[in-house]
């Protein structure tokens, strides 16, 4: 995912309200008094390894890929969201599941039935919200990838339906899985330096970003030190802290941050707690990293608006 590339498309509303409501989760914020949401009420699926679907036991697991169409905000950079429909149980006709995307946990129940040498899908989620509706979708046998449409249940504005195809994945931690290392338009764009300031027409605001800097540690295998991090910029100690959380899975609300980490072919969003799986280094590390994430100065660049 390019956000600064992406061609211009229409406003989602609708999932841009649920992204960007300002919780925090511990992962993503500095401040760490709020805690994440418990990971034992998200089941895990018994995938098997077959990503070629012959039948409907092979459905159950994570299907993973972006929701489109984008979100454009005021920094004019489009929005893609990475998003994990879990097949958790397949029981007859029946399926039931739970989606994971923008750090919000939605669960649904419906029915797959086999149709020439497709089966096609459809699944409501549990609630009756916002940010609820109905999943269509189809996959060919043999194909690994499923397509189809997400209608909501209350329509927002002219946001009528989203598009989707998936690919089934298997979720393995991989301590050495390395941040994409995109060109300097595609860095972590975080908070906006003096956000209440009136520009004036010939000025462009200015964005704390991430530094080249955050390519040269791997807090999952490296033990950082005092010397490793004390010139680290508060962006790229936000990035390297988060990345920790990122490889385990972690399920990211902060739209800043899901932008940046949603462009490693690697991340799957599948839990909102990963506390429990943490290694020993990535405890110290985060611990060292949080400490002078506090102190740390910012970079800031300027996008042209």
């Amino acid at each position: 995912m390019k956000p600064f590339l992406m061609a211009l498309c229409c406003v989602l509303t609708l999932i841009c309200l649920q992204g960007c409501d300002g919780s925090k989760a511990k992962s993503e914020s500095t401040n760490s008094a709020q805690k994440q949401t418990p990971s034992a009420k998200i089941p895990v699926p018994k995938a098997n390894g077959n990503l070629a679907i012959r039948n409907k036991e092979d459905l159950v697991g994570y299907w993973i890929g972006m929701f489109r169409p984008a979100i454009l905000d005021d920094r004019g950079m489009n929005y893609w969201f990475k998003i994990n429909i879990s097949i958790d149980s397949v029981n007859g006709d029946k399926i039931m599941g739970h989606t994971v995307m923008a750090g919000v946990v939605n669960k649904f129940t419906g029915s797959v039935k086999a149709d020439g040498g497709a089966f096609l899908l459809s699944a409501s989620q549990l609630g009756d919200g916002k940010f609820d509706g109905v999943f269509n979708a189809s996959i060919a046998v043999g194909d690994t990838a499923i397509k189809g449409n997400w209608e909501p249940n209350h329509v927002i504005g002219n946001v009528k339906e989203c598009s989707y195809k998936l690919e089934k994945k298997l979720f393995h931690y991989n301590a050495t899985a390395a941040l994409a290392n995109e060109p300097e338009e595609d860095r972590y764009v975080g908070a906006r330096k003096n956000p209440g300031k009136k520009l004036a027409d010939n000025e462009s605001p200015e964005f704390a970003v991430s530094t080249e800097d955050v390519f040269k540690y791997n807090p999952s295998v490296q033990l950082l030190t005092k010397d490793d991090v004390v010139n680290l910029k508060k962006a790229d100690l936000l990035v390297l802290r988060n990345s920790i959380f990122a490889r385990h899975g972690y399920a990211f609300k902060k739209r800043d941050l899901r932008s940046f980490l949603e462009a490693a072919d690697w991340y799957m969003p599948v839990s909102t707690d990963v506390t429990g799986q943490l290694t020993d280094i990535e405890k110290k590390n985060i611990g060292l990293l949080s400490r002078y994430e506090k102190n740390a100065k910012e970079f800031y660049m300027s996008f042209s608006r």
